[in-house]
């Protein structure tokens, strides 16, 4: 007998529980196709993974600052359940060291300068070494933009007081700005199960330097041009393991050039709302793993 309550369990934390406009509309779509799609809070007590067929990480925002805690909790629903992505990539994806080692396999980031938590860093003498005008330090382990601070060069003081609040707290990166975001925002493509599904354009919103979706920033769909989906797919090419789902944000340099801003596999938004085929898309690669999962029983 099949004990399985759900065939999908979305996971949110406590302050998403009830799911944002992306996740709604993905948990729309698969009840459409029969799934029995449910959304649950990653750290109750009362859930148990084993009851979905698949668990899916989709709006635990919250773990940047539990990320032990919810990777220790992945780890042991992996064991119960299906989870995606899998912890692997999870734990691999939630420390933005894994820039650095997409780097050394051909893919081109935003130069990064990473200081580790408690270091006696001098910002002056990063910014001089570097020789950069202008730089954006946040925390190796965030989303949504949080601590993002942007700091010219001569801002010594304040670059140096960020930096040591923020090394306090955890580990750093220093990136120079790229003067484009202000124009050209970022490129986000969308993948599931290692296709291209679809692009938006991602802009910030008025008085901010940051492509934040959850702040207001616009969006628009985009047809991304070849050189985009050909620096997409590389970077997926070299990610560890498959993944369910992916987002790659691409800026564009000072010289026109795409670099990689983040590979998010954990908890980005979609633009569902943006896509119907895409939301499709997402639903389809659901429903293949959960077929998948029934034919190997």
């Amino acid at each position: 007998m099949n004990s399985h309550v759900h065939d999908v369990a979305i996971a949110a934390d406590r302050g998403t529980a009830a799911l944002d406009t992306d996740n709604q509309l993905l948990l729309q779509e698969l009840r459409a196709r029969g799934l029995r799609a449910e959304p649950v809070v990653w750290d109750d007590p009362n859930f148990d993974p084993a009851t979905a067929r698949i668990v899916l990480i989709r709006a635990t925002f919250d773990y940047t600052a539990r990320r032990e805690e919810f990777l220790a909790w992945a780890d042991r629903a992996a064991t119960r359940t299906t989870l995606l992505n899998p912890p692997s990539l999870l734990r691999w994806n939630a420390h933005k060291a894994y820039l650095l080692e997409l780097e050394r396999r051909g893919v081109s980031i935003i130069p990064t300068e990473f200081v580790a938590r408690g270091a006696a860093a001098s910002f002056d003498a990063i910014v001089r070494g570097r020789e950069w005008s202008e730089v954006v330090l946040k925390p190796a382990v965030s989303a949504g933009g949080r601590d993002t601070y942007r700091v010219r060069s001569d801002e010594t003081a304040r670059g140096q007081q960020h930096l040591d609040e923020l090394v306090a707290r955890g580990d750093v990166m220093v990136q120079p700005f790229l003067d484009k975001i202000l124009s050209d925002g970022e490129l986000s493509l969308v993948y599931f199960d290692g296709a291209f599904s679809h692009a938006a354009r991602r802009r910030a919103p008025p008085g901010d330097f940051r492509a934040l979706h959850r702040r207001g920033g616009p969006v628009a769909a985009e047809v991304p041009a070849t050189a985009a989906l050909l620096f997409a797919h590389h970077v997926l090419e070299v990610v560890p393991e498959p993944t369910l789902y992916a987002r790659v944000d691409l800026l564009t340099d000072a010289d026109g050039q795409f670099r990689l801003g983040e590979l998010e596999l954990i908890e980005p938004i979609l633009f569902f709302q943006h896509s119907p085929a895409g939301l499709a898309n997402a639903a389809q690669a659901i429903q293949a793993r959960l077929d998948r999962l029934r034919d190997a029983t």
